[in-house]
């Protein structure tokens, strides 16, 4: 009797398409967090944006498909991979879609209410913590970050069916956290960064990199590249530079970088600025942290006397998540991207007040620069950050 109740229970579960196989632990916190758990559990009626990425296809063909088009004596030399080829290459397997959706619908999440974008590489929909729990059979929590005391709901772990785990990447919620609370700087407080002077010695000398390894300047910058001096600005080839929030750069600050490693630009140079999603606020230098001045130091002096460009962001993390912090620049210089496959989500990207859509004209070449604390996020996240930037 036993061994046909087996039988039938497999049968039963073979007929409805639910995995039969083990659930295993898919992502377990293993890395040195630089978060502590607080003690308590997060509630269970939490709505929250969950995206599963999935395992892409071909990644390790990506250098060969790279020099096909890049490599003078290719036959492909300058041709150019269009957006629908690139989602055909390395979008992941309809069976990984097909197998991962199936199981969340077995797992109570309505079809209709399960997207994915144009990549194809995620899956999102939204559950209440409860919910997430019992499809991930884990428990989330909330943590808060040690540094700046903002809070993260996560789990230690989570488990998929052995069937599911070989078609996916990672979740999050999950090891991955999002964030749940910002901690706010106290206003009119300036963040001070302490100057470090060269060592006694030290030239700034456009033809030496010798002390390149430890002194990075703009004139080291050109020496390791051999970029030549420019004597013309061509109009509308600035450089694009992308910002957020309070980082933003003190002219002050770049005319005394000027006075010291680069005085041959005027005193007062500087980018123009776009303001986006700003209204009647603007920015507060006093709060950056240096990440801004940075950027223009070493770029202006590299390419004066060609012109810079400041894309001046204002996020709107309102304690959801941070996944979609991109959306006001995307949107501010590309109004389509205002309503592209129904346009930003508020569950995931928040609500940003009188948005601006396709206002700003991109630059043909912007740099985008952030950091974060790499250990803060496991292994499989950071390579797949890698592989669809």
């Amino acid at each position: 009797m036993r061994a046909a109740a087996i039988f039938i229970s497999c049968f039963v579960a073979a007929s409805l398409g639910i995995p039969t196989g083990q659930d295993v632990i898919h992502e377990k916190r293993d890395f040195d967090a630089v978060t502590s758990r607080v003690t308590k559990r997060a509630a269970a009626d939490t709505l929250v944006p969950v995206r599963i990425a999935l395992k892409q296809r071909n990644l390790d063909k990506g250098m060969e498909y790279l020099m096909d088009v890049s490599d003078p004596s290719s036959k492909n030399y300058g041709s150019h991979y269009t957006q629908d080829k690139v989602v055909d290459l390395f979008s992941p397997a309809p069976e990984s879609i097909e197998t991962v959706k199936r199981w969340l619908v077995e797992r109570g999440v309505p079809d209709n209410q399960i997207t994915s974008p144009k990549s194809k590489g995620w899956l999102d929909f939204k559950a209440t913590v409860g919910q997430l729990e019992d499809i991930l059979k884990t428990n989330y929590h909330v943590y808060e970050n040690k540094k700046t005391r903002s809070e993260h709901l996560g789990a230690d772990s989570y488990s998929l069916p052995s069937e599911v785990s070989q078609h996916v990447d990672f979740i999050t919620p999950g090891v991955v956290p999002i964030k749940v609370k910002s901690a706010r700087a106290a206003p009119g407080q300036p963040r001070k960064i302490p100057f470090t002077p060269f060592p006694p010695g030290f030239t700034v000398n456009s033809q030496d990199a010798s002390n390149c390894p430890t002194q990075i300047t703009p004139a080291c910058i050109k020496a390791l590249y051999n970029i030549t001096d420019s004597t013309t600005a061509v109009e509308g080839n600035q450089l694009g530079m992308f910002e957020s929030d309070n980082e933003m750069h003190k002219q002050s600050d770049l005319d005394q970088f000027y006075r010291l490693y680069a005085s041959k630009i005027p005193k007062g140079t500087g980018p123009k600025i776009d303001l986006i999603d700003w209204g009647s606020t603007k920015p507060d230098p006093n709060q950056a942290v240096g990440e801004a001045a940075l950027d223009f130091d070493v770029s202006i002096p590299v390419i004066y006397p060609q012109g810079t460009e400041l894309y001046q962001t204002k996020s709107n993390f309102d304690g959801r998540t941070h996944l979609g912090f991109l959306n006001q620049f995307l949107d501010a210089v590309d109004g389509a991207y205002c309503t592209s496959d129904g346009g930003d989500d508020p569950d995931v990207d928040g609500v940003t007040a009188n948005e601006a859509c396709g206002t700003f004209t991109p630059a043909n070449v912007i740099s985008f620069s952030y950091g974060l604390t790499e250990n803060i996020w496991p292994t499989k996240y950071l390579k797949a950050r890698q592989d669809y930037t």
